[in-house]
C-alpha cells in the first residue's frame, strides 16, 4: 500500500461516525499511525486541514441521536 501511495495522488472522502470509538479501542492512535504512516492530510470539506482531536470534540458535542459529524477527505495532497 505504501507505494501506491507514494506514486499516485490518493483522496479518500469519508464520513466521520460515533461507531468508529465505539468499536475501536485505539481508533486515535491507530488512526494517526496510518495518517503519518502514509504521509497522509486529514481535510473537512471546506479544505481546511483538521487534526482527530477536534474530529473526536465535534462527534462529544453532537447531538446524542447523531451518528455522524460529516464529510472529510484523507489525502496525500496539500489541498490549501
Amino acid at each position: 500500500m505504501r507505494e501506491i501511495f507514494k506514486k499516485s495522488n490518493v483522496i479518500i472522502f469519508f464520513e466521520f461516525s460515533k461507531l468508529l470509538f465505539k468499536h475501536h479501542k485505539n481508533f486515535n492512535y491507530e488512526f494517526e499511525r496510518f495518517l503519518n504512516r502514509y504521509k497522509l492530510n486529514l481535510y473537512n470539506l471546506d479544505f481546511e486541514k483538521i487534526k482527530i482531536k477536534e474530529l473526536k470534540y465535534l462527534l462529544s458535542k453532537s447531538k446524542k441521536n447523531s451518528e455522524t459529524i460529516g464529510d472529510y477527505i484523507i489525502t496525500n495532497l496539500k489541498l490549501k
